[in-house]
C-alpha cells in the first residue's frame, strides 16, 4: 500500500507541462501510457515531482562525439 509522504510535492498537469515546456497534451499521453505517474485526488489529478523527475532521468541521451549519426535505413524494392 502507498504510503503518503509529507516530503511529495504534487503538482497539476499544467504546472508539470510548463516544467517540461510541451503542451498539457503531451503530459496527459504520458500519463495515460504509463511513462509519468499520477494520481487522482476528488476530481483532481496530480504528479509527483519525484515522478517528474525520474521521468526526466529516464529521458537522457548519451551522444559520443565518435559516433556517426546514421539515416534510417529505407527499403528499396
Amino acid at each position: 500500500m502507498y504510503k503518503i509522504s509529507v516530503t511529495n510535492e504534487y503538482i497539476s498537469p499544467k504546472e508539470a507541462a510548463e516544467r517540461l515546456a510541451v503542451s498539457t497534451g503531451t503530459v496527459r499521453r504520458l500519463m495515460k501510457g504509463g511513462e509519468l505517474a499520477a494520481y487522482r485526488f476528488g476530481k483532481q489529478i496530480r504528479i509527483t515531482v519525484q515522478s517528474l523527475e525520474e521521468y526526466i532521468n529516464r529521458q537522457k541521451i548519451i551522444i559520443s562525439h565518435d559516433s556517426e549519426i546514421k539515416e534510417p535505413f529505407i527499403r528499396k524494392d
